[in-house]
């Protein structure tokens, strides 16, 4: 971590604390690993200048079935979200009270670019379309597509594009 981004785990119930170096545990949705970055989700507030539309549906889905794998990123100074706004709208229509965040000191001009800089890198990825045709088999023959967003159309239209 740099001199500029440092994470805090706020308590998530006035519980007076136990006498251990451990940490209490995370919700249930949440994988323990992430325990120490657990706030509660109340505290969370959707950035007002997020352009991007996701897929509330296809994150609920995978929400529901991973739980959350890793935090959100949030502006201290604000607690504006700059990375993972969708995962907070989806959690909260899931009726959880808390999730992991990784908060940060950001100045504002910077929030606002990372926010941007995030959502273009990842529009910016690509797949190498017959190993995920591969791998999608793999998983449909499994019976593991919940919870993916890939279902057997999507999966039947990327087979005949890549033997096409």
């Amino acid at each position: 971590m740099n001199s500029t981004s440092t994470a805090t785990r706020t308590p998530r119930s006035s519980h007076p604390a136990k006498a251990s170096s451990q940490p209490d545990p995370a919700p249930e949705n949440i994988a323990a690993e992430l325990a120490h970055f657990v706030v509660p989700i109340a505290s969370l507030t959707l950035h007002p200048r997020n352009p991007r539309q996701g897929s509330l549906e296809a994150i609920t889905a995978s929400l529901r079935r991973y739980g959350q794998l890793r935090p959100v990123v949030v502006q201290r100074s604000s607690m504006w979200i700059v990375a993972g706004n969708h995962v907070v709208r989806a959690a909260r229509a899931l009726g959880w009270q808390h999730l992991a965040a990784t908060v940060v000191e950001l100045d504002d001009a910077t929030a606002g670019a990372f926010l941007i800089a995030d959502n273009r890198c990842s529009d910016l990825g690509g797949y190498d379309e017959a190993l995920l045709a591969a791998i999608l088999e793999e998983q449909a023959a499994a019976g593991n597509l919940a919870g993916t967003s890939y279902g057997p159309d999507d999966i039947a239209e990327l087979v005949a594009r890549v033997l096409a």
